[in-house]
């Protein structure tokens, strides 16, 4: 099942198991780069700025520190995935469950400033023109094409699971 599969039946075994390849590969180097990541905004959730230059460990450096804990969180998120599926998604409802509640508040608490203000926007809405005057030459906007590509594209990432759904054919959003 998964990508090998449908990858396997259009272009043949040979590009089938070298995209599968890419694609497991890519995984690794947005893992330890999420890894990472993810310590800033725990930061900046738990003490309200980017405090991790000021961490260390020992004689550590700030960046070896975030290194250190990068690699426990790779430990960690490993360790629950060998646990099987239904591990990751029973961490993954409650976390999926906190993002619906999330954008809801923000629709409501948006809306409701917006009704403060009379309907009016704080800032014009242009939709050719970035609000940011760094953005608006043709790289720049080319770079926001291209993370918008991917951050629609990420739903591929879940196309791997399709063979484990209860009945997919009903449960699986077609997009």
């Amino acid at each position: 099942g998964g990508i090998y599969s449908w990858m396997n039946h259009s272009v043949g075994p040979r590009f089938a198991f070298i995209g599968t390849f890419m694609w497991f590969a890519s995984y690794v180097v947005w893992m330890v780069s999420t890894a990472a990541k993810i310590w800033v905004p725990l930061s900046t959730f738990l003490f309200g700025a980017d405090k991790t230059q000021t961490w260390a460990l020992g004689s550590l450096t700030p960046t070896q520190t975030v290194g250190i804990l990068a690699a426990c969180w790779m430990v960690v998120v490993t360790f629950i995935a060998v646990k099987g599926i239904n591990k990751i998604a029973k961490i993954t409802a409650v976390g999926g469950i906190a993002v619906m509640g999330l954008n809801l508040v923000l629709l409501l608490v948006s809306g409701a400033i917006l009704l403060l203000n009379g309907g009016h926007f704080a800032q014009p809405l242009n939709f050719t023109l970035s609000p940011n005057p760094r953005y608006q030459s043709g790289m720049a906007m080319l770079s926001f094409v291209v993370f918008a590509i991917f951050a629609y594209g990420g739903i591929e990432a879940v196309g791997g699971l399709v063979d484990k759904t209860d009945k997919p054919e009903k449960n699986f959003a077609k997009g």
